[in-house]
Parts: C-alpha cells; structure tokens; sequence
C-alpha cells in the first residue's frame, strides 16, 4: 500500500515545486506606469508623494543593509512599496501628522504603512537565514532611523517634514493604487485628506 501511494505523493511534490518556481519567476519590481511624483496643495499646505522604485533604492543602499528590498525569493511575497513624503506647511496653523491614519489601496487590499520597529522586525527572519552580520544589521537599523518618517510628527507653521513612507503586503504586479494621506489639527480632527493615485 506504501508504495502504491509513492507515485501519488511524489506527483503532488512536483506539482506542488512547479506552482512555487511559477509564483517566483513571475514576481517582480513594480513600475509606475504614471507620473511618480504627485504634489496637491490645500490651504496653504503642500503634499507630495514620489513613488520610489527598486532601482533608485539598490543605488542608494548597499543590498547587505537595505531595508527596503522586497525578498522575491521568499515563498510568501511580502512586497515592500516605498514613498517619500514631503508636506511643507506654509499655512499659519501648526499640524499633526500621525503614520498609522496613512493608507494605500491596491489590489483590492488596504494596507497602513510599516513605522520603524515593525520594518526592523519585517527582516528579523531573513537575518537568521542569512546569517546577516551585526554591523550591517545596525547599518540598516540607522538607516531606518533616519529616513522613515516617525510615528507622529508636530509639524509648526513654516516648516518642511520629509521622510519614506513604507508599505508592506501581497500586492499584484499591475493595478490601480490610491494612497491616502490625512493631516490632522488635533489627533480627533482632520484638518485635510490627501488623495494620491497611481498606475503599476
């Protein structure tokens, strides 16, 4: 009975090995298909939002440390989809700026951006697989530090805030996106919501 199973199982194997190569192979860096910047003014407010592809990332960090790499060899795809947020307040009010109320809507999933601590835990594992060396692991802490934008920002009358937004989810290759970013007078009152769209 054992051996008339075999056959069964190890068709199941190979199915299963084919399905997985055909996942991997069509996976790939997203494109935006549009223009990659979008700026919008309300008020005295700007937002702008420039979509950040992988190559610019591979160019500006070195892969040992860059933490904002999508592994597109993992089973799982867990697609990492970067934004730099600049919000210049020429407006005569102070406003908050809070990470978690941000939103971007592709594929028909919602996702909130990943703030510092859950992007350095996102390469936790990948660490262990790698062996990943102790300087590079506090290379890519820094660098997390020092461009993601905060949990929340208080952003005074005349002041510029800059910073990477970053999302994580399983998210098609092509499609429509919004990404939703609200800007608040209180942490209860919004003040303004900025809708950007974009094209992959």
């Amino acid at each position: 009975m054992g051996f008339a199973r075999m056959p069964i199982r190890l068709a199941g194997i190979v199915m299963v090995a084919i399905l997985v190569n055909g996942c991997l192979t069509d996976r790939r860096p997203l494109q935006v298909q549009d223009r990659p910047i979008k700026k919008e003014t309300h008020e005295g407010i700007t937002a702008t939002l420039q979509f950040v592809d992988e190559a610019i990332l591979e160019a500006k960090y070195r892969e040992e440390y860059n933490p904002f790499l999508t592994d597109y060899n993992r089973v799982q795809l867990r697609r990492l989809i970067v934004f730099v947020l600049t919000v210049e307040n020429k407006s005569s009010e102070a406003l908050l700026f809070i990470l978690n109320r941000l939103e971007l809507q592709y594929g028909g999933k919602s996702l909130q951006p990943y703030n510092r601590f859950q992007l350095d835990q996102h390469w936790e594992f990948t660490d262990e697989d790698r062996g990943t060396k102790a300087l590079h692991i506090a290379r890519r802490e820094k660098i997390i530090e020092d461009t993601v934008l905060p949990n929340t920002y208080n952003l005074p009358a005349g002041a510029i805030m800059k910073g990477y937004v970053v999302f994580v989810g399983n998210t098609p290759n092509y499609g429509s996106a919004m990404v939703y970013i609200p800007l608040f007078q209180t942490k209860e009152v919004v003040l303004h919501r900025f809708e950007f769209p974009f094209e992959f």
